[in-house]
């Protein structure tokens, strides 16, 4: 006689029970995960864009300066307190107005933000670095960065030292 192998009603519900859970519990920390991996990308766009933004300084011998973008994305957000969230506009600051990009002045790079909706506080209107690669304001500037279900250590603090050093280090919400 053959004999036909299968799982059982109960085993099957046990299962799918242990599968429940395992699950009620790996999704949240899936979204914590996420949420601190978006912090940590737009953390490295940022130190990218004020590392190129040095970099063109003194390639250039002139003063570069990155502000955070207005909503037609054709100038700096003049707004207080000004939105760094949507992303920056790097452009060569040889205007009669500090930080603010005016007519005719060169656009480098326009960096536009990719992550979702996130805050970005920092009390500067605009980074501008002088032709030897230094922040011409001479004061260091430190960026924060965090997403909405940000908890612990998930945000990202982005700091500028005088002499123009960018780094990354985790940060509480």
């Amino acid at each position: 006689m053959n004999q036909m192998r299968a799982f059982t009603l109960v085993e099957l519900i046990v299962t799918l029970a242990i599968g429940a859970i395992l699950l009620s519990t790996g999704v949240p920390m899936f979204g914590t995960m996420l949420e601190s991996n978006r912090a940590s990308v737009r953390s490295i766009e940022l130190r990218k864009a004020l590392i190129t933004t040095q970099s063109e300084a003194t390639n250039k011998g002139s003063r570069v300066a990155l502000c955070p973008i207005n909503s037609s994305n054709d100038g700096c957000d003049t707004n207080s307190p000004r939105n760094w969230a949507n992303g920056w506009l790097m452009f060569v600051d040889d205007g009669a107005i500090q930080g603010t990009y005016d007519a005719g002045e060169q656009i480098l790079h326009l960096f536009q933000s990719t992550e979702g909706p996130h805050t970005v506080v920092v009390a500067a209107d605009f980074i501008r670095y002088d032709p030897q690669g230094e922040l011409a304001s001479g004061v260091p500037t430190v960026f924060t960065i965090k997403y909405p279900q940000c908890t612990n250590r998930q945000a990202r603090r982005v700091s500028i030292s005088a002499i123009g050093r960018v780094s990354i280090e985790t940060a509480d919400c």
